[in-house]
């Protein structure tokens, strides 16, 4: 069975992240869709989901 080239390289990769660091913006989060688009995101805490709910956001605040 033949292998098939994937949606993208780790060069691209390595490459998008060597960029965004010569830019002095620090990744906190990347992702790579099925069809090989890397996304970068900077700053903020990109690790934390927004809430889903006013209820879950009340909550949050409240250190839950």
């Amino acid at each position: 069975m033949a292998s098939t080239r994937s949606a993208w390289l780790q060069s691209e990769l390595t490459r998008a992240l060597k960029a965004a660091k010569n830019a002095d913006h620090p990744v906190t989060r990347t992702e790579i869709a099925p069809d090989g688009t890397i996304t970068l995101f900077h700053g903020g805490n990109a690790l934390t989901p927004p809430p889903a709910t006013p209820f879950d956001a009340w909550k949050a605040s409240r250190g839950h």
